[in-house]
């Protein structure tokens, strides 16, 4: 499983050279996987699909989300799979926080480069 993940992730891009040199058997990285995992989230906007494909348009032209189970997302096994009935909005938050999260820890590297910087 772990040859599968990396290699349909080269396939569709990713380039990180820690990842690909991770240990076969899994017994480390989980840093480098959600890393993995909230690039190719971004990389084919998996949840928007998701969020797309899920919505229908209602009367006064706004739309209201139908997802009752997130199977679909083929990326994650069965056996880890979400409950029945899992609410779209938490999802959005969930991405929404993900996005926060990785933002600032990129406003935090660039702060890091410039001290760097001032300091050479």
């Amino acid at each position: 499983q772990i040859k599968f993940v990396k290699s349909a992730l080269w396939y569709h891009g990713y380039g990180r050279p820690e990842f690909y040199q991770l240990p076969s058997d899994g017994s480390a990285g989980s840093r480098e996987l959600l890393l993995a995992f909230s690039w190719l989230l971004h990389r084919l906007s998996l949840l928007e699909q998701l969020l797309a494909r899920n919505r229908v348009k209602t009367g006064d032209e706004t739309s209201a989300c139908t997802v009752s189970m997130f199977v679909s997302f083929h990326l994650i096994s069965p056996e880890y799979g979400l409950a029945d009935g899992v609410d779209i909005r938490y999802l959005q938050w969930l991405n929404g926080k993900l996005r926060f999260q990785w933002r600032s820890l990129h406003a935090q590297h660039q702060e890091q480069c410039k001290l760097l910087h001032k300091v050479n």
